[in-house]
């Protein structure tokens, strides 16, 4: 350790010597100030094997209150999940349950999403103020995930951060979806309107966002063996979002299942046709603007 000391004396950004000290504290039993110094050399198979050793020195010192917490975690979720139930049920001689009301109705269709999203119908209860919300979380989980994901799993640099493309993820692919559905399905007989394509297919995506959260958290607490779970987890947010933004195609639109799945072909191919057309218009506004500044910079010069 002491040779690599002097090795940084000389050079602070030798990341061999940070390597080989991480090497040092990992042989010494050291594991946090290990995997400081792999991280600092970008060794994330070290780190997380690093990490592993520290997690479970850790859990042998503190076993006692990991269970104690763990059983007070698991006695809340409990009785949480009985008190919800209670009060969401349908109470005699009403319609309606308390999640479907304007401000909850996005956790109604989690598990509802047919007659929930039939409700855009019937009640006019959806709220693109809340659909907003719905998209703003998404934008701020996916800086979240870039930032903040655990080291062992992420690879982005901060440097390479780019709030257009992050945007466009998010605000941009939704509202996107939304309009290439309202184009295709008015020529198709659709029955929803631009507002309720809008919300509903943002109120989908309400599954993803909790899958992106979960595994930014997780991902700080698991080793590198242990990926499997945010691979899980990931598809899991996908697939239930993909499903209920069938579910809103299916009922906004009141389709049968062939013309649902004929409608979100056509809205892929839809969405390629626009994207394609917005790239080109930028491209060739990106092309006016050149020639236009080249030509002023040209009439300065001579002016001069």
């Amino acid at each position: 350790k002491k040779a690599w000391d002097e090795v940084l004396k000389l050079n602070s950004n030798n990341i061999s010597a940070y390597y080989e000290i991480g090497t040092v504290y990992d042989e010494m039993g050291e594991y946090k100030a290990a995997m400081d110094a792999f991280k600092v050399a970008g060794a994330q198979n070290e780190y997380s094997k690093a990490f592993q050793s520290y997690r479970k020195d850790f859990m042998n010192k503190n076993l006692v209150l990991i269970i104690a917490i763990a059983v007070l975690i698991c006695t809340a979720i409990y009785f949480s999940a009985s008190f919800i139930k209670k009060k969401t049920s349908v109470k005699t001689g009403t319609a309606f349950s308390v999640l479907e009301n304007k401000w909850t109705f996005p956790f109604y269709t989690l598990k509802h999403p047919v007659d929930g999203f039939e409700q855009f119908k019937t009640r006019n209860n959806e709220s693109c103020l809340l659909a907003l919300g719905i998209i703003l979380l998404m934008f701020l989980g996916d800086i979240l995930a870039f930032f903040k994901m655990g080291f062992i799993f992420n690879i982005n640099r901060a440097i390479d951060f780019n709030l257009p493309v992050t945007l466009a993820k998010s605000f941009g692919l939704i509202i996107l979806f939304a309009v290439a559905n309202w184009s295709v399905c008015t020529l198709l007989n659709g029955k929803g309107t631009f507002k309720e394509i809008f919300t509903s297919v943002a109120y989908s995506m309400l599954p993803y966002v909790f899958s992106v959260y979960l595994r930014v958290i997780l991902s700080n607490f698991l080793t590198a063996n242990e990926s499997i779970f945010l691979v899980v987890l990931n598809t899991i947010g996908i697939l239930w979002s993909a499903m209920l933004v069938f579910a809103a195609i299916y009922s906004v639109h009141q389709y049968s299942f062939g013309q649902t799945v004929g409608a979100i072909l056509l809205t892929i191919l839809a969405m390629a046709i626009i994207g394609f057309l917005i790239i080109l218009f930028y491209t060739l506004l990106t092309q006016v603007y050149s020639f236009a500044y080249s030509v002023i910079s040209e009439l300065i010069l001579k002016s001069r």
